[in-house]
């Protein structure tokens, strides 16, 4: 291990590269029964009474109880290692699978799904990500290329297998079979080894340490001193201190995450609800739906693996790969509520769909982490979260009303392009904007130096 100023500097690679593996199978293990939801549950939609507000309600809820957990992360993280904090976050989606099997309403789905396993992933997420930046530094890009890719790659065949397996044991039978699968992630949290710490303070350190306790303990420092109370300001300072709150002072910061936040709650309702879209516009059966969404997963993969590599080489910054990714989902949900009816096309645009998805699960993962220290990572990819979670409750359901009043997700698809696009032009016109104040400074400085040129050669 080595040391600089700032603290450890990552391997980037060694036992790093267990710990994406371990972030891959756990992630496999894990989150089936939300991916896969639209597949499972299309059989209950009229037994539960499901509508595509409640719908994306509910998938909403499951997000933004992930994402809100985002502020504690931060907190949760200095007080224990991510290992600790990974088991408890896999146990409780393992526990909200399980009971899953045995809802029979709306409101018991809200729970399971929504709150327990929203609060599991919540939980869970944040630690796994860390763990992964505690290794990695210059291959950051790679390595989170990597575990969102072989994260991914289960979604090639389980919607073929949660297909065959609701065909074969029922909706109970098949979450029951996903909840087996995914306690297997437990064991595997113990793979997350946290980094070393700092070697201890030397004795003569020590001994200073237990210089000072005496002093504190002694009679005449009690007599002599008194303990300062702190006051309500100061306490609100203080926890604003802790969650790093200051971060919502910098304008870039609060840009990027308004501008993800937006376009995350849109482009999640999409592939949320992708199922249920093609159903009713392009009248898929069950085999079909699996199929398509088979090809959004392996052109998914594509996206997480070959584009990032491709603008690695080309040194392209995530924020500009990040909205090329939104640019191509909004041409693939124009294609979508255009040509509909011709299966071809809805192939070939689940392809496209899935390429978007690929690249931004990469870009959105590693534009925070390139942005900020990685003192104040937690608490920033905390903040971003929690700032998606409340965005994705409020867009969401609108999303899904707008099904239900147009009866019909053209509309739909057309509002989740204009907020994707509400990103594009809020980042360009911040990026133009940034451009020209740094170029009028640099304009500034040359007059300057000009003027202090002409002053020295008049004296």
């Amino acid at each position: 291990m080595e040391w600089n100023q700032d603290g450890f500097v990552p391997p980037d690679g060694g036992y790093g590269w267990i710990i994406v593996i371990a972030f891959v199978v756990i992630n496999s293990c894990l989150l089936n029964l939300t991916q896969c939801f639209g597949i499972i549950y299309h059989s209950q939609y009229d037994v539960l009474g499901l509508t595509g507000a409640k719908v994306s309600f509910l998938l909403h809820l499951y997000n933004f109880i992930m994402c809100a957990l985002g502020i504690i992360s931060g907190p949760l993280l200095k007080r224990f290692d991510y290992r600790q904090v990974s088991f408890l976050g896999s146990f409780l989606m393992c526990l909200g699978t399980f009971l899953t099997a045995f809802s029979k309403s709306y409101e018991a789905l809200l729970f399971t799904i929504g709150i327990l396993i929203g609060t599991g992933q919540g939980i869970l997420m944040p630690g796994m990500y860390i763990a992964v930046n505690s290794y990695f530094k210059k291959r950051l890009t790679l390595a989170i290329s990597l575990q969102v890719t072989g994260a991914s790659l289960s979604q090639i065949f389980m919607p073929q297998v949660c297909d065959w397996l609701v065909k074969n044991y029922g909706v109970h039978g098949a979450v029951l079979i996903l909840a087996a699968i995914s306690f297997n992630a437990l064991p595997l949290t113990i793979l997350l080894r946290p980094m070393g710490k700092k070697k201890s303070k030397s004795t003569n350190e020590k001994t200073d340490d237990t210089h000072v306790s005496e002093r504190l303990l002694s009679p005449v420092y009690q007599e002599t001193t008194y303990r300062v109370t702190k006051n309500k300001r100061s306490r609100i300072s203080e926890f604003a201190r802790m969650l790093d709150l200051g971060l919502f002072g910098d304008r870039v910061y609060v840009i990027i995450v308004i501008g993800m936040g937006v376009s995350f709650a849109s482009e999640l309702n999409v592939i949320l609800m992708m199922p249920f879209i093609l159903r009713e516009l392009s009248h898929f059966n069950q085999d079909n739906t699996a199929n398509a969404m088979s090809v959004q997963a392996f052109a998914d993969i594509i996206g997480r693996l070959a584009i990032p590599f491709i603008a690695y080489r080309q040194d392209v910054p995530p924020k500009i790969m990040y909205l090329l990714s939104l640019t191509l989902s909004c041409f693939g949900r124009t294609i979508l509520s255009v040509f509909y009816e011709q299966p071809s096309l809805v192939f070939t645009v689940s392809a496209i769909l899935g390429l978007a998805k690929g690249m931004k699960a990469v870009f959105q993962s590693v534009i925070i982490p390139k942005f900020v220290s990685r003192e104040k990572l937690a608490a920033a990819t905390g903040l971003s979260m929690v700032s998606n979670g409340i965005l994705s409750l409020i867009i969401g359901p609108l999303i899904g009303w707008t099904h239900d009043i147009s009866e019909s997700y053209i509309y739909t698809l057309h509002v989740a392009s204009v907020l994707s696009l509400f990103c594009i032009v809020l980042w360009t016109a911040e990026f133009l904007c940034t451009s020209r104040l740094r170029l009028k400074r640099v304009e500034t400085v040359e007059v300057n130096e000009v003027n202090q040129e002409n002053n020295v050669n008049t004296k």
